[in-house]
């Protein structure tokens, strides 16, 4: 999208609104789950391939669907966190023969993939069954009434937000969105560079802006 002479105005007097910032972080999220989702096209194109990602294009989005993240987590240090959501996920998890839990943890849970190895050392076969098992996730989240956004959070760190509500949300899921419509990262790079150097002044019009 066109920036808007207003942000560009208040970026040449080191301004940082709540509105600019707000459509800051719709662009880097949004670009970053379309990274994530190129990221997982090319993971399912050249799995099983012989040759493989021999450019190395998932990593490529990867490592960009992080920058991505990491300019959002850096904007929203400005911010406080509304509550906490948690929402319960799958993952992947690999149960091995000599494991307590072998042979009875994945009786309630479907067994995806089973094999076995060679020990090196002892040179005998290791079993093995890769099995799906829920775990919680939480994530801080920020209401800014036109649009909000969730960042992911380690559950030991919940101790640190005492006075915030922890809300199931059943589960999450997000999209990506066309470039067209998105601040560019260009602009969101200079309002980056204002915000680390500690260069500017904030004017919070968050009131005036439509829920």
């Amino acid at each position: 999208m066109e920036t808007p002479k207003e942000y560009s105005k208040n970026l040449k007097n080191n301004i940082l609104t709540t509105e600019m910032l707000i459509d800051c972080l719709f662009s880097v999220n949004k670009r970053a789950k379309n990274c994530r989702d190129k990221e997982r096209e090319y993971r399912d194109k050249f799995r099983g391939c012989r040759y493989g990602d021999k450019y190395g294009t998932e990593e490529k989005y990867r490592e960009k669907k992080e920058e991505y993240y990491s300019q959002k987590e850096k904007i929203l240090t400005l911010f406080t966190p509304d509550c906490i959501h948690s929402e319960v996920q799958q993952r992947r998890t690999r149960i091995y023969d000599y494991e307590e839990e072998y042979g009875t943890t994945y009786l309630e849970n479907e067994v995806i993939h089973s094999g076995h190895y060679f020990d090196p050392i002892t040179d005998e076969p290791v079993f093995f069954d890769d099995i799906m098992l829920p775990y919680t996730q939480f994530y801080l989240f920020y209401d800014f009434g036109k649009c909000s956004f969730h960042t992911p959070i380690d559950e030991y760190l919940i101790k640190n937000y005492p006075n915030l509500e922890i809300i199931n949300i059943g589960s999450l899921t997000t999209y990506g969105k066309d470039i067209d419509v998105l601040l560019s990262t260009q602009f969101v790079k200079k309002v980056l560079a204002l915000i680390e150097n500690n260069n500017y002044v904030y004017v919070d019009n968050k009131a005036q802006l439509a829920c």
